[in-house]
């Protein structure tokens, strides 16, 4: 038995979060946790598929990088299943069944190894498009090149962004955060709503900026050791509320 440590990156776009999900009312719910251990599967291993991962995200949130990692049996117990093998066998059953999902990297790392438990920083990147003027509510998402859809959240109206830069300062450090997540989760995970947070926003770039008039587009990045639910989403709409008010 080897514990392996795998890399992915997917657009979440059509998947309910990374997290496994018990069936709801006989519907299948797609996860990719789940399709990644159906591609596991796929190369026949002698035991159980069971994953960890190391980062939960919400449904329609993307990662340039996330991890996983699982224990594999090969059926011939005289060898170990190779990193390479692995990573090629999973992305040739993703690619066959069109899943926006692709493995990176896959590592033989130490059977006492816990990708959760021993991460030292995650970090996440919120996309906003900011227009130089107030865009017409007929004109919606038309703004916003098809490519860019479900890259980016648009505002309607200007923002001044040092003001922006100022209330995200204000996060910054350890905090009680609450405010910035349900009672609900807190409850069920009875953990401390206490974290430590670094932010850094940045002008961001846009591969296709000719096809995006009128637009910026800032990258504000989260940092920390651990996130409450709903914390990221709900960071960079408050801020924007603050300088609305």
């Amino acid at each position: 038995m080897g514990r392996f440590l795998i890399f992915m990156s997917y657009i979440g776009t059509n998947y309910s979060g990374i997290q496994k999900q018990v069936m709801n009312h006989g519907l299948k719910i797609l996860t990719i946790q789940e399709q990644i251990e159906i591609a596991l599967k796929s190369l026949n291993p002698r035991n159980v598929v069971k994953s960890c991962i190391s980062s939960r995200t919400d449904a329609g949130v993307h990662a340039f990088q996330n991890t996983m990692h699982c224990d594999l049996l090969r059926k011939n117990e005289d060898c170990e299943y190779d990193p390479q093998f692995l990573k090629n066998g999973m992305n040739y059953w993703l690619r066959k069944k069109k899943e926006t999902i692709r493995i990176t990297n896959v590592l033989r790392v130490n059977d006492d190894f816990h990708c959760r438990r021993q991460i030292k920083k995650r970090s996440y990147m919120y996309r906003v498009a900011v227009p130089f003027k107030e865009i017409a509510p007929q004109t919606g998402y038309s703004a916003l090149t098809i490519l860019e859809k479900n890259n980016a959240f648009i505002l309607w109206k200007p923002i001044d962004m040092g003001k922006f830069m100022s209330a995200a300062e204000a996060m910054v450090g350890t905090h009680d955060f609450t405010a910035f997540t349900t009672v609900k989760s807190l409850r069920e995970k009875n953990e401390s709503p206490m974290r430590t947070v670094s932010i850094e926003i940045k002008l961001g770039r846009t591969a296709l900026k000719q096809h995006n008039p009128g637009l910026e587009f800032w990258e504000v990045y989260v940092h920390s050791r651990s996130f409450l639910f709903r914390f990221v989403e709900w960071l960079v709409p408050w801020c924007r509320w603050q300088l609305m008010n």
